[in-house]
């Protein structure tokens, strides 16, 4: 996209006319995940600090090339079970530093942070193939040296990532959910799920409000306590930060003129 798109001459099939250009967003959202049973991230504060140390607005618009929307939630942004009232977390390093203090974590005279005898060091887990999400990293790793945080960059193929995600052996990682319209929250956040052999609930949340929230969703009908639900259950993991929430991806799409009607992700009955 950026090579023959953003860059491309005029003389390019997607600048001069040959193609028909649309988008649609995909169901999916991005994220960080905080593994809750390292030393680091059981804390929410400090799980809040790693969001504010995330400079996402910079990263999406100049690495993912402004394909998407900023997401602070478990869906899609687009959904009516999304709690827009949210704002996303803003990039702010003092505010980071704050928490980080706040919760116990401080500085040491080589610039790292440490608490209990543990220092803030720790690798962050993403896709190997991926030159977005290495720069990610990078960025992201510099940001948090600032705050006394020592990140490493860890690039592994999807299998072995997978694996490692599935055994539990991570500190953090960089990773996506696919989600259909409605919304069911069991799978992957419900504490029933946090101790299950390759479970989805791989970050370790416990939390007995959200196992409350979820229960009530799975038995209640009616739309409109749906969707309060669901905000109350966005709301609550805002404020939990098991995730930091990056973005919805919008994807572009191009087909030649002569093609009439073309649809593109039709997510079934909706």
């Amino acid at each position: 996209y950026r090579s023959e798109v953003l860059e491309g001459g005029e003389d390019s099939p997607f600048k001069d006319g040959t193609l028909t250009e649309g988008e649609f967003w995909e169901h999916t959202y991005f994220y960080i995940g905080w593994n809750a049973d390292q030393p680091w991230f059981g804390d929410k504060n400090v799980r809040m600090a790693m969001s504010h140390a995330f400079n996402a607005d910079l990263i999406l618009n100049e690495v993912f090339l402004g394909m998407g929307e900023r997401a602070t939630g478990p869906m899609p942004a687009f959904l009516p079970y999304y709690n827009s009232e949210l704002p996303p977390i803003p990039f702010d390093l003092e505010k980071a530093a704050a928490l980080l203090d706040d919760a116990g974590w401080v500085m040491g005279n080589d610039g790292i942070r440490a608490k209990d005898g543990v220092k803030f060091e720790f690798t962050l887990t993403i896709y190997g193939n991926s030159d977005e999400y290495l720069s990610l990293g990078n960025i992201f790793k510099e940001d948090l040296a600032k705050i006394g945080v020592r990140m490493d960059v860890s690039p592994m193929e999807w299998a072995n990532l997978l694996k490692k995600v599935d055994a539990r052996e991570f500190d953090a990682v960089t990773l996506a959910w696919v989600s259909g319209p409605p919304v069911d929250f069991r799978q992957i956040w419900h504490s029933s799920q946090a101790d299950l052999p390759k479970g989805s609930n791989r970050v370790g949340f416990r939390n007995p409000e959200a196992d409350k929230i979820i229960e009530a969703l799975e038995t209640e009908f009616d739309e409109a306590k749906r969707k309060k639900l669901a905000h109350a259950f966005h709301q609550l993991l805002y404020e939990e930060q098991p995730y930091t929430f990056f973005y919805t991806r919008k994807t572009k799409v191009f087909w030649q003129q002569e093609l009439n009607n073309v649809w593109f992700q039709l997510v079934r009955p909706h």
